[in-house]
């Protein structure tokens, strides 16, 4: 639902699971707490993306000077969202630290002669980025907690089933210690940065 979606004509106050457009979004914080994702455009605007881990579900809500504009409540597979959201597109572009830090909220980064890491995510130097030192062309995306991102549409927790039935048959599997099993698929991305595939030009 967003303000150009609605008739000028109409009266009528609509409002989805409780937030209504045009009210003050710092109205809401001691209910919303700190977004999984807030992404700040040049001129201001934003979009807030909180994730109910429950029942798996993001509220998107898109401000302007704090005032609530937009507002999207979707499952997350599947959606706009969940696509913008595939750090796969990530592999093999230029990612400026700046965009990595907005799109990310990196909490930490390790510097070396070759690579430089770049950690996020709630856990501790669980989620990681890695890009090259020279071109700062991104080599290696890894999750190993949480379930707002995903690579390939497959996140933290999700059934090899869903990985076979996203990426198809494994190019290769290797056993590994306790009953671990790696199995090892090819993918091909959309090479698209989060702001882009938000859709709104955010962070632009």
């Amino acid at each position: 639902m967003t303000e150009d979606a609605m008739e000028e004509k109409s009266n009528e106050r609509y409002d989805i699971v409780g937030f209504t457009l045009g009210i003050d979004i710092k109205d809401y914080a001691e209910v919303l707490g700190t977004p999984n994702l807030d992404l700040v455009a040049p001129d201001g605007t934003r979009s807030r993306m909180y994730h109910d881990a429950q029942d798996d579900i993001i509220l998107n809500l898109l401000t302007d000077s704090d005032r609530i504009v937009g507002i999207r409540y979707v499952h997350y597979d599947n959606s706009d969202e969940s696509y913008a959201l595939d750090l796969a597109n990530y592999i093999g572009n230029a990612v400026p630290e700046q965009q990595l830090a907005n799109e990310l909220g990196v909490m930490s980064t390790v510097t070396g002669n070759t690579e430089n890491t770049y950690y996020f995510g709630a856990a501790n130097m669980a989620n990681w980025v890695k890009s090259d030192v020279k071109n700062g062309q991104i080599l290696e995306v890894v999750l190993s907690n949480g379930r707002f991102f995903n690579i390939g549409g497959l996140r933290i927790g999700d059934s090899l089933d869903k990985a076979n039935t996203l990426f198809g048959t494994p190019i290769s599997t290797t056993d590994g210690i306790d009953g671990v099993k790696m199995d090892t698929f090819k993918h091909e991305a959309f090479n698209w940065g989060i702001c882009e595939r938000v859709g709104r030009q955010i962070c632009k």
